[in-house]
């Protein structure tokens, strides 16, 4: 069961900035981390994709809140949405932005909007059952 715990950052939120969360999980032994996009757009997305694999982690999950209670929640809403017709237009929706890889149909059918796929090892690249489960989409 060693590595099996990974730490929603927003239940750190008040206390660390998503920097000092990295390196608290990495200082505790928390393999992963579920960060949350407000935190990420803060800090930067290379700038947390690269903090994450320089410690090692696992990203479990991407986060959002507010849907219908947060002050401007209409407009993040469609940024959401906007974000993610651009990767269609793109052609990489449905594609890891970390490495990748196609997401499932049933993770993508869960959350339309997931940019991971799953077992996602940010310092080593997939696992090996998420390797054989999907084909490489760089390699072609």
């Amino acid at each position: 069961m060693k590595g099996m715990l990974s730490l929603n950052t927003a239940t750190t939120k008040k206390q660390w900035t998503l920097a000092q969360a990295i390196d608290g999980c990495a200082r505790h032994g928390i393999r992963g981390i579920s960060p949350w996009r407000d935190q990420v757009a803060q800090m930067g997305l290379k700038e947390a994709v690269k903090s994450i694999n320089s410690h090692g982690l696992t990203v479990t999950g991407l986060c959002r809140g507010g849907f219908f209670t947060a002050r401007n929640w209409r407009n993040d809403n469609l940024r959401a949405i906007e974000e993610a017709l651009v990767r269609v237009k793109q052609g990489t929706h449905g594609v890891c932005v970390t490495y990748g890889l196609a997401i499932s149909t049933v993770r993508l059918n869960a959350v339309p909007g997931r940019t991971t796929a799953a077992n996602v090892r940010s310092s080593r690249g997939p696992d090996t059952q998420e390797r054989a489960g999907h084909e490489s989409l760089r390699s072609g």
